[in-house]
């Protein structure tokens, strides 16, 4: 309750979650830590203001929830934190969201005592992460000898392949 003559602390935000990647369909969250007293909180995306939806929830709170993200959630996040006393704004926190890669069909006919190179490409590549490879057979593990190279590479080669 406030009464006649009380004085409120000015809004003030002490912390907001970094900037963060999540993968496609998983759960974001991001928070804000408020400074004052009787705070109120609105969230934005690229400077829209955020509704509770289901999927985003928490958009009057100092946590914001996306569920199932999707590329449409990447952006620029900021809060508005308010009271009697005024607002303040924090922020940004970017969000990427990064889609998982994608390994395209892999199909060689292969004759007894010849040399064999599978290749993968991988789709999408992000900026900011690097692929990584790991060819098996009927799910072990291959590893380079000296039948085999660039079992961690996009290219597998196979020397003097056989029926095995």
């Amino acid at each position: 309750m406030f009464l006649a003559g009380q004085t409120w602390a000015a809004p003030g935000i002490t912390s907001i979650t970094p900037d963060q990647a999540v993968g496609a369909t998983q759960t974001a969250t991001i928070s804000v830590s408020g400074s004052g007293s009787l705070l109120t909180y609105q969230w934005q995306r690229n400077g829209v203001k955020l509704t509770d939806n289901g999927r985003i929830v928490g958009t009057q709170t100092s946590t914001l929830t996306i569920g199932t993200v999707s590329t449409n959630d990447t952006g620029s996040y900021t809060v508005t934190v308010t009271n009697a006393s005024g607002l303040t704004t924090g922020g940004p926190s970017m969000l990427t969201v990064v889609l998982p890669p994608v390994v395209s069909a892999i199909t060689n006919l292969i004759a007894n005592g010849t040399n064999v190179v599978f290749s993968a490409t991988v789709t999408p590549v992000e900026a900011t992460y690097q692929a990584a490879y790991y060819w098996n057979k009927e799910g072990v593990d291959l590893s380079d000898n000296s039948h085999i190279h660039g079992a961690f590479t996009t290219n597998l080669t196979i020397l003097n392949a056989n029926s095995s």
